[in-house]
């Protein structure tokens, strides 16, 4: 019994002389500072953005502040954080690839081709908001293409008159994701994924008229579904000028809705529509690269060859399109 007292006095003796000697250290000094200047910043290694004056006080509160705050591994090498936008406009070419198939009411096979389609100017418009510390972005965009084209098809009606072909064009998409820029594990590459939800728009059509017929075919798409893409940039020899792609793939599920539509002249006139509609997926996938131009930290600019394609952009029966673009990409990133 009395060795296990001596033991315990033993330690609580150790103790007080612990705790004392604890107390009687002086705290760290402050950083040194130009006479009459302002407080310095620490840098984010350590302290994020706060005061050097706030450290080396004699309180034992813990001051530490959040130590990831602007960290380049988690934040990006410019720290841009914040709202952020960009805008891209492709000069492209959309191609059809139609062979929607129909009867008119009166039994008349609807089955028109699609004329080729004029190149246009096809905007996608972003906006996303960047948070601190690693925790991602969230974006939204928005993306339409509108063409029309015109042509002819020979020995359309029973006299063997032609007709005069027109078709429309029109897509359009919105995609609201979540994004993360990471490092690659390519060496010097930088690398944004983003995943989240896909709304689409398809409709086209085609009409063709000659002085005893008329037939007109038009398909019309709308569905919703997972969205997921993947950006890679690689800066050339330590320059703001550097290599870009981007590859972006959608599954979305929809209804297709497909009406076929005859007007017959002559001694028996007739006209009639019909209209189809069945529940079905589509695939979408976009592939770009070029080349990728940072002149300041808060604008990046872009420029190469896009190409897009929906496999499977209509299918209902008998009736089945596939629809691509290519062209021209321009894009102009801006980080506030």
């Amino acid at each position: 019994m009395a060795r296990t007292i001596r033991r315990w006095l033993l330690s609580v003796g150790l103790l007080v002389v612990g705790v004392h000697a604890s107390f009687a250290q002086t705290a760290d000094p402050q950083p040194s500072q130009t006479p009459g200047a302002g407080p310095q910043t620490v840098g984010w290694q350590l302290y994020g953005s706060r005061s050097a004056n706030t450290f080396g006080s004699d309180t034992l509160e813990d001051r530490n502040g959040s130590t990831l705050v602007g960290n380049p591994w988690l934040d990006g090498p410019r720290n841009n954080l914040g709202w952020f936008a960009s805008v891209d406009v492709d000069a492209m070419a959309s191609h059809i690839n139609n062979h929607l198939n129909g009867n008119a009411p009166n039994g008349d096979q609807v089955a028109l081709p699609s004329a080729n389609l004029s190149w246009t100017a096809a905007p996608r418009f972003e906006l996303g908001y960047r948070f601190g510390q690693g925790l991602g972005e969230f974006i939204v965009a928005y993306r339409f293409v509108s063409t029309n084209g015109s042509g002819t098809i020979a020995n359309f009606d029973a006299a063997g008159n032609p007709a005069a072909l027109q078709s429309r064009f029109s897509m359009q998409v919105i995609d609201l994701d979540y994004a993360a820029q990471e490092n690659s594990l390519l060496p010097n590459w930088d690398m944004k994924w983003r995943v989240g939800c896909r709304l689409a728009g398809l409709f086209f059509d085609s009409n063709a008229v000659s002085p005893l017929l008329q037939q007109r075919e038009t398909n019309d798409f709308f569905g919703a579904g997972p969205h997921a893409s993947l950006e890679l940039w690689r800066p050339i020899v330590e320059s703001r000028l550097g290599f870009y792609t981007r590859l972006d793939f959608a599954e979305v599920m929809g209804n297709v809705v497909q009406t076929f539509e005859e007007s017959v002249g002559g001694p028996a006139p007739s006209s009639g529509i019909t209209r189809q509609t069945q529940i079905m997926p589509t695939t979408m996938m976009n592939v770009q690269a070029g080349l990728t131009w940072t002149p300041n930290d808060s604008w990046r600019l872009s420029a190469g060859y896009t190409y897009e394609h929906w496999w499977d952009a209509t299918y209902d029966g008998n009736s089945r399109g596939d629809v691509w673009t290519q062209g021209i990409m321009f894009r102009a990133e801006w980080k506030y």
